[in-house]
């Protein structure tokens, strides 16, 4: 069994100080210099790899959600509770509704766009 030394908290706080000097001096030496953003509209990225570049919000998006719905009728059926509001001609078309409903958010943008930096006076 090892026992820690103990260090006073006047020890800490000289030892805190010191490395916020250090770490405040560092970044004045390594002063970045400004750097412009440009935005183009209708661009193109040219991204390799099998998934989407945004694949993780895709929780969030509609065609997603109309996916799962389809896979959890297909498993379990759809609840007697949902078919009640359904009228009975259109009960058995259920899933190829969510499906269409699927397919066209899969065309809608359903991500928002980041604002750009704000812009300093006078530039």
């Amino acid at each position: 069994m090892s026992k820690k030394p103990y260090v006073s908290n006047a020890e800490l706080n000289r030892r805190l100080q010191q490395q916020k000097a250090h770490l405040l001096n560092n970044r004045l030496q390594q002063a970045q210099p400004l750097q412009y953003v440009t935005a183009t509209i209708g661009t193109i990225e040219n991204q390799a790899g099998v998934l989407v570049h945004n694949w993780r919000s895709g929780w969030k998006w509609i065609s997603n959600w109309a996916f799962i719905l389809i896979g959890y009728i297909s498993v379990y059926g759809v609840p007697n509770e949902v078919l009640m509001f359904v009228p009975e001609a259109s009960q058995a078309k259920v899933t190829a509704v969510l499906a269409l409903t699927g397919l066209v958010f899969r065309f809608i943008n359903q991500t928002k766009n980041k604002a750009l930096p704000p812009v300093a006076e006078g530039a």
